[in-house]
């Protein structure tokens, strides 16, 4: 379950504390494709809207 930010504590230190506890559990083991490119790595994106010119 995911807890709430103690008070006080800043956010990327909060985050990088549940990240760490949850490598620590093996949460992120065995996970499909790990190791590989994520599907479409390295396009090019497309518009934000349809009013971004790129």
């Amino acid at each position: 379950m995911t807890q709430r930010k103690p008070p006080g504590m800043g956010f990327e230190s909060w985050i990088d504390r549940q990240i760490r506890e949850a490598q620590e559990r093996g949460e992120f083991d065995n996970l499909p494709s790990a190791g590989k490119p994520l599907p479409g790595a390295g396009e090019a994106l497309g518009p934000v809207s349809k009013s971004d010119p790129r």
